[in-house]
């Protein structure tokens, strides 16, 4: 099931009229775990007929996959809950834009190309919802479920977060001074999947992992002298279909006799606009 934790504040990002970043990343999320479970239960009725009980095990859900292919699934979603979006989507500044920038500098662009820094940046995604269009940064990461640590890599990654959801931000500002119609009220989100998992023996009857509020916290506070996450939730996987055999390649590797074990996973989320957070009932 998939459980928020903490929503987005401030009055900006709750903006109804314009467009609720709470509302629409819930309205996401639910998409992704929906189509995470949808993809395995097609699966499951491929393989049954063929492998019987060791089917589940032989399951590969996107959710537990690389950042790729996490990727491909949070476009799916968007895709299905805003009117119009983009995955990769180039974020042009105007002609104009960029002439009046050159102007300004003192540097000779001989050539007449300026910076790639001045021509165009990208964004993983942009959606048209409501009466705004949000700028969406994706990352993902693995993290023990047993012992819970926000890594370097977790914590670099984050950061990574941040840094690019507000240069898009700053960017889509300047963009809405010529080309409002286009980008409206423009909000960025950045979010950051947790992937909980562990390595287990196949024959292994006790398997421990921390508890979804343990886990989430632990990131949280490893999180925190960064910059707190706005919007944290979690998804918790069947307990029938959380522990798979490793793949290599993309590859199912049944000989090795281990087994991947993903409980669940937590989205963290940041808002350009709402860098507090506050508590929301539980779903």
């Amino acid at each position: 099931m998939l459980k928020i934790h903490r929503t987005f504040r401030g009055k900006t990002a709750q903006d109804a009229e314009k467009g609720n970043a709470n509302e629409l990343l819930q309205r996401i999320l639910i998409e992704v775990v929906t189509e995470n479970y949808r993809q395995m239960m097609f699966e499951y009725q491929a393989l049954e007929p063929e492998f019987k009980q060791d089917a589940l095990t032989l399951l590969d859900p996107p959710l537990r996959a690389n950042e790729k292919v996490i990727s491909g699934l949070f476009s799916n979603a968007i895709s299905r809950i805003a009117p119009r979006s983009r995955p990769e989507a180039r974020i042009d500044r105007s002609e104009i834009l960029i002439a009046s920038e050159m102007a300004n500098k003192e540097d000779d662009f001989s050539d007449g190309n300026p910076p790639e820094k001045i021509k165009h940046g990208r964004v993983d995604y942009l959606a048209w919802y409501s009466n705004r269009v949000f700028a969406i940064e994706l990352k993902s990461a693995p993290m023990n479920c047993e012992n819970p640590k926000a890594t370097q890599t977790i914590k670099d990654r984050w950061r990574d977060v941040i840094q690019q959801t507000n240069g898009v931000q700053k960017h889509l500002k300047k963009l809405v001074k010529s080309d409002q119609s286009r980008y409206p009220s423009p909000i960025s989100i950045g979010i950051m999947a947790i992937v909980g998992r562990r390595s287990i023996n196949r024959k292994n009857e006790s398997i421990s992992a921390a508890s979804e509020d343990e886990f989430i916290q632990t990131l949280v506070n490893g999180l925190k002298k960064i910059q707190m996450p706005s919007f944290q939730a979690t998804y918790t996987f069947p307990e029938n279909i959380n522990k798979l055999i490793p793949r290599k390649k993309g590859r199912p590797d049944p000989k090795n006799q281990r087994l991947i074990y993903t409980p669940y996973i937590a989205f963290l989320g940041y808002s350009s606009v709402s860098p507090g957070s506050g508590p929301t009932s539980t779903k």
